[in-house]
């Protein structure tokens, strides 16, 4: 790379600015988007890792329940027993309490996601403390542990170890926590709460502390820390053949213990309190559109350059008649290439940035550069550029001595640049066959008809003071005409967690009974317009006879003949629960998971969450009915805020991971669209350039203009259709994985494929043909007034 290479490959370059210039931003835009993708791919497989010594965290799951992280307590000090290798252990769980507010002086902070767990935390998961002491934090029933934000936000940048606060949760209230430690989530963690309070502050609760003692209580998570030098298959073979000396008979028939890696739990474990939960086959998708992004760059890059040393061939032969030798031309050519790479790596650093911040806003999610930037992940930066350099430096090499050769197979360049093309639309048709298929898979779940009515509804969590002055809250409501109707039930809708197991007796044989239980008002079913198929509606005294209502998932799964002669065993009473209805299938969670079997109970006058159904559409009405109903609640529950959602919107929510995956796909097939238009424009430029007095002749022999573009069309519609041939497998194979992960599925259609095809032709045709019809238009005179 001499002074003098330096010199005429800049002049060079700078006799085909135009075309250089679009194909160094395509390569730049390709750089930049496959960085983004790779980053966002990298974060999520590297997640927990740079948590402390992460090697030595394992979960106890269950392995009779597809690694169900549900364990009852007095089962983990079971396990600590039996198995020494363990050297701590914890138990934790998402706070069940519906809304829990702490209060500094008159400051009110709610807190979205609260962890409750065993004084050993801590230390057991060895996330950082920043202010206090980890062993001592969780130690009394007056502590609670803040996150180092949670903390500054309530506090300011002070140290707050041994100040208190006013803890109000919905079951528990007006209790005064003493800050037992500050602790940082760190970065690309999949923990995601707010604050830890201890299990001793809930056993306050009378009726939680009969679950915490229960052996058939599994709502508790549990995590270990192992030793380092332990056996980890001698764990897995004492878990399975535990001692039954201290755990219950019926609880040790059929039990199946094991660890599960804490760095693997993000991906492979559904449902684990406190933690994020990721989609495996969503990244691997998003990994393999950043390489596909990257080789459309470079495969444009590459063509590119190719047909501008064709162009130049006989420039190339002029500096060889004049002395140089072969090795000094590939020296030259090299130059070329390395210059355009250079600049498109600068650019691309400035377009990342822009690309960054655009890609963050429309996927609505907010990442910090400055927190996720590492020196490994600089490493795999490098290592994408010097992957670049490496794509683009050796086909062209490859091309330069076929350049020079005299005796050039004519053929086989035509074969690399015709599959190069070829592999541009390939992978433009499997993005665009792709979002497609997204979009309408989303659409599903998104707009079909869940089984229950979701518009025109507001809801909210109560409390105690609301459920204590239940009767002057009902009367206010009642005189509020916004208002048409409200109910009540014990969870909200798409968070449905409380499993029941008990005994149905059928025809006087009893069968295990394994279903979701909700408890709702009588009115429930009429409320969310959701059909009765047999037997009675729950009524005012369905609470104090333990009524039951089951769907027709249970029925069907159970086999269940004679619906209204069976009953659920509630305590041994024969008198009570008995089924009195079963109610049409509906959703209580997101399409995700299958309708599960389901029972619903009365719980008389109210319950934890409230639905009010409004009767007016008009936004200022409704402005005005929020703003008395928070008048209404703030006069009876002061400690506790009317927080309240949208059923629809929160219904939305339940799906927010998959509209960002649709945005991120979609993202990449726009960029996908763009560099393939880039690539086309140059290319077509230069082929039309060594065409030009082949059109002028043929246009002085009388062809018109359609016959000349149709001419300079042909070929790619042929590279199309071999494209579409190869593509159409690849994408229908991805998006068959990716759906594996809703119960409800949209169909993988024929037209889907076809229209990727279709689109992906009419947006070359557009492009090649604008610059077509400019050259089949233009006087033959001008081509042909030298010759």
């Amino acid at each position: 790379m001499t002074p003098n290479n330096l010199k005429i490959a800049y002049r060079t370059i700078l006799k085909s600015k135009t075309i250089t210039s679009l194909n160094i931003i395509g390569l730049s835009i390709g750089i930049a988007v496959s960085s983004i993708l790779f980053l966002f791919t990298y974060l999520e497989f590297t997640k927990n890792e740079d948590q402390k010594n992460i090697d030595t965290k394992y979960v106890i799951v269950d392995a009779n329940d597809g690694n169900a992280t549900s364990i009852p307590i007095r089962m983990l000090n079971a396990l600590k027993t039996e198995i020494p290798e363990i050297s701590t252990a914890s138990c934790f769980n998402e706070e069940w309490s519906p809304q829990v507010f702490v209060k500094n002086n008159d400051n009110s902070y709610k807190i979205n996601k609260l962890l409750v767990a065993s004084e050993n935390f801590l230390s057991t998961t060895d996330l950082p403390v920043v202010q206090g002491n980890a062993n001592q934090s969780l130690a009394s029933a007056n502590k609670i542990v803040l996150t180092e934000s949670l903390a500054k936000k309530i506090f300011g940048n002070v140290n707050v170890i041994g100040k208190t606060i006013e803890y109000n949760s919905t079951y528990l209230q007006n209790q005064i926590l003493e800050v037992g430690a500050v602790i940082q989530i760190p970065n690309n963690s999949s923990w995601n709460f707010e604050a830890i309070i201890p299990i001793n502050l809930n056993m306050k609760i009378d009726w939680y502390k009969n679950l915490y003692e229960s052996w058939e209580t599994y709502n508790y998570s549990a995590i270990c820390s192992i030793n380092p030098n332990a056996d980890i298959h001698k764990i897995q073979e004492k878990l399975a053949n535990i001692s039954d000396d201290v755990i219950p008979s019926d609880i040790y028939e059929g039990i199946k213990y094991q660890v599960y890696p804490l760095k693997n739990a993000y991906f492979n474990i559904p449902k684990f309190d406190g933690m994020d939960h990721g989609d495996i086959y969503s990244t691997y998708i998003i990994l393999i559109v950043a390489i596909l992004i990257l080789l459309l760059a470079c495969a444009n890059f590459i063509n590119l350059n190719t047909a501008l040393r064709q162009r130049n061939f006989k420039n190339y032969n002029i500096i060889k008649s004049l002395g140089s030798n072969k090795n000094n031309l590939i020296s030259l050519l090299i130059t070329e290439n390395f210059l355009q790479v250079f600049a498109a790596i600068i650019s691309s650093v400035i377009i990342f940035n822009y690309l960054f911040y655009f890609m963050e806003k429309f996927i609505d999610n907010s990442i910090s550069l400055s927190s996720i930037f590492s020196i490994k992940v600089l490493l795999i930066l490098v290592l994408l550029l010097l992957t670049t350099i490496l794509i683009t430096s050796i086909l062209p090499v490859f091309s330069i001595s076929k350049t020079l050769n005299r005796t050039k197979n004519k053929i086989q360049k035509r074969t690399i640049s015709h599959s190069l093309i070829i592999g541009q639309f390939i992978i433009s048709i499997v993005l665009i066959s792709s979002i497609i298929i997204i979009f309408k898979q989303n659409n599903l779940i998104l707009n079909q008809d869940p089984g229950f009515t979701k518009d025109q509804i507001i809801y909210a969590t109560t409390n105690n003071d609301i459920q204590n002055n239940f009767q002057s809250f009902k009367a206010k409501l009642q005189q509020i005409p916004e208002i048409s109707d409200f109910t009540f039930s014990s969870e909200p809708f798409g968070n449905i967690t409380n499993n029941w197991g008990t005994t149905i007796e059928i025809n006087g044989q009893e069968k295990e009974f394994d279903f979701a239980m909700l408890k709702i008002s009588p009115n429930f079913f009429n409320f969310f317009n959701i059909p009765l198929e047999h037997g009675i509606q729950l009524n005012n005294l369905s609470h104090q006879n333990q009524d039951i209502i089951i769907n027709k998932k249970a029925v069907e799964k159970y086999q269940i003949t004679d619906l209204l002669n069976s009953r659920v065993n509630i305590d041994d009473n024969p008198e009570h629960g008995k089924i009195i209805g079963q109610v049409h299938n509906f959703n209580m969670n997101s399409f995700h998971v299958p309708i599960k079997s389901s029972a619903f109970m009365s719980c008389k006058d109210i319950d934890d969450i409230i639905y009010l159904k409004l009767n007016t559409k008009s936004s200022k009405q409704i402005n005005q009915l929020l703003t008395k109903l928070n008048n209404i609640w703030t006069d009876i529950s002061p400690n506790f805020p009317f927080d309240y959602k949208f059923l629809d919107k929160s219904w939305e929510a339940l799906y927010q991971k998959d509209l960002m995956f649709q945005k991120m796909i979609l993202f990449a097939t726009l960029m996908s669209i763009l560099l393939s238009c880039l690539g086309l424009i140059s290319l077509t430029s230069l082929v039309l350039e060594n065409k030009t007095k082949e059109i002028g002749i043929r246009k002085v022999n009388g062809a018109k203009t359609n016959e000349i573009m149709l001419l300079l069309n042909n070929s790619f519609v042929k590279w199309i259709v071999i494209a579409f041939l190869i593509a159409t497998p690849i994408s229908f194979f991805a998006m068959q994985k990716w759906l594996q992960n809703f119960a409800y599925k949209t169909e993988l259609s024929w037209w889907v494929f076809m229209l990727a095809g279709l689109l992906s032709l009419a947006i070359t045709l557009l492009t090649v043909s604008l610059q077509s019809w400019r050259a089949a238009t233009r006087n033959p005179v001008e081509a042909l007034r030298y010759e």
